[in-house]
């Protein structure tokens, strides 16, 4: 019986000591548009023996070299952990409870059903706001001071001042995390709403994007105004470092001068990062039962690439350590057709919508392009590259580690030639920063940042009908929060 390619899957668990797949492990099912099989690509070892009969006798395999590219079509949360593999790094803020039962002491919550919250993501430095409790004069922001597997030790927005809970047990309550927050003093910063544009405005720089890093997409909690609607949830539209557009928002006019404006965002953040993820990789085909793996696997390279009229496509190159072939030690017999998986429970691949080129937002040095007339972008591709390469030893066909060298971020953007002003950036050397954000059906979205970006060529290609122009793109490092890329990660907004 010869194997379907619709029955195929790839799956992953991530390592915890690199080139070890976990015991047994759950796995967790890719969502994938095809592409190649995990292939071990050996090298080939042929004498140089010369013989008189002009044969040539001997020929080895050499060592294992296992790789697979996953093709993707990008939609929310299916391939979170592959970003934070490929940048290095780990989610900010990446979590919503809702409920989550809890004790309640002094500034400490603790999970009634001892659920390891630092495994869900909790750190020290995250912002949450928590709703829901008992006393709901005590809902709003507070800053994670501490966690442990099952307690989180709380701040108020200040950051200095223990949290003061009223005690309760089991209350079921709303924790929803995000990667920055804070307090704007109104007494010295006055802050007012303009009802008709949908602003929100500080008398004095507020910092909203160099400090708080801020973004169009973010939502945002706000506790502290006297009008009861203009607290809560809200979805930036717009922003700079004064002035905060709630497009979608009803707001009443009002103007805070005393008092603290506190507010967090529930937006999760993902930076590149020193130490690459590694994975076992395992690809099933159900079948016909057979199964193979490769473990030690680190992410070479991401792509993505965002074109008119098309849903939002990608891939992922992973770089394999170890080579576990298809008659493998945890086979249940050395014959076709009797392979078993490496997983104790393999998780199916969620069905989230995908993402498209037609909702979102798309910023160059601070202008939105996609509410412009004049520079019409008609593509965007972007990878990472991670400089990936197995070490080999001695009497070892496997490799002994991957190393990893630097970021090589770089992209394309084309567009239609409408006037010199993207042309100018390439000639003067302009560094700038570019933010993609991309919305689904659902209203989840991701943003993808390059703080540091400047054009490395610049060519023009001319038709009867249109002159489009395209650049290349190289994305630097330097940026002491974002450092060469960054991602963030929006849900809907709360309610």
């Amino acid at each position: 019986m010869a194997a379907d390619g619709s029955r195929r899957y790839i799956a992953y668990v991530r390592e915890t000591t690199p080139g070890t797949t976990p015991d047994n492990p759950t796995i967790q099912t890719l969502r994938v548009t095809g592409g190649d099989s995990i292939n071990n690509a050996r090298s080939n070892i042929t004498s140089d023996e010369i013989r008189d009969d002009r044969q040539i006798i001997i020929s080895r395999l050499g060592q294992n070299q296992p790789e697979v590219t996953v093709p993707i079509e990008l939609s929310f949360e299916s391939y979170d952990e592959m970003m934070a593999g490929a940048c290095g790094n780990d989610w900010i803020g990446d979590y919503d409870f809702n409920p989550i039962t809890v004790d309640i002491s002094g500034a400490v919550i603790t999970d009634s059903n001892s659920t390891d919250l630092q495994a869900l993501g909790v750190a020290p430095g995250d912002w949450v706001v928590i709703s829901n409790l008992e006393e709901s004069s005590e809902d709003g922001v507070y800053y994670v001071q501490s966690v442990n597997i099952s307690d989180i030790t709380l701040r108020q927005a200040d950051r200095t001042t223990a949290a003061a809970f009223t005690s309760a047990t089991g209350d079921e309550v709303r924790i929803t995390g995000g990667f920055t927050g804070g307090q704007i003093d109104a007494s010295t910063n006055t802050v007012t709403i303009d009802a008709t544009a949908k602003t929100i405005t500080t008398a004095t720089n507020a910092m909203w994007i160099d400090t708080y890093r801020l973004s169009e997409g973010d939502a945002i909690f706000f506790e502290g105004f006297a009008t009861v609607g203009n607290n809560g949830w809200h979805v930036i539209t717009s922003i700079s470092n004064t002035d905060i557009t709630l497009g979608n928002s009803t707001l009443a006019v009002e103007s805070l001068s005393s008092g603290t404006l506190n507010f967090a965002v529930s937006t999760a953040l993902l930076t590149t990062g020193l130490t690459l993820h590694t994975y076992t990789m395992e690809e099933g085909f159900v079948d016909i039962q057979e199964y193979h793996n490769m473990s030690g696997a680190k992410i070479g390279s991401m792509s993505m690439s965002i074109q008119p009229d098309t849903i939002i496509t990608g891939e992922f190159a992973f770089t394999g350590q170890k080579y576990v072939p298809f008659r493998n030690r945890w086979q249940t017999a050395n014959t076709p057709g009797t392979g078993t998986s490496i997983a104790t429970t393999r998780n199916p691949a969620n069905t989230n919508q995908v993402f498209d080129s037609y909702t979102g937002s798309l910023i160059f040095d601070g202008q939105d392009l996609g509410m412009s007339d004049d520079i019409l972008i008609t593509g965007i591709d972007f990878s990472l590259d991670n400089g990936v390469d197995r070490r080999f030893a001695l009497l070892d066909r496997d490799a002994k580690s991957i190393s990893q060298g630097r970021i090589t971020c770089t992209g394309t953007v084309s567009a239609f030639f409408a006037d010199g002003e993207l042309s100018d950036k390439f000639d003067e050397e302009d560094e700038f920063e570019i933010r993609v954000r991309l919305e689904d059906l659902d209203e989840n979205s991701y943003l993808f940042g390059w703080p540091k970006a400047k054009f490395t060529s610049s060519t023009k290609t001319i038709s009867e009908t249109d002159v489009t122009e395209s650049f290349d793109i190289a994305m630097l490092g330097g940026d002491n929060f974002y450092n060469t890329m960054y991602i963030k990660k929006q849900p809907k907004a709360p309610s």
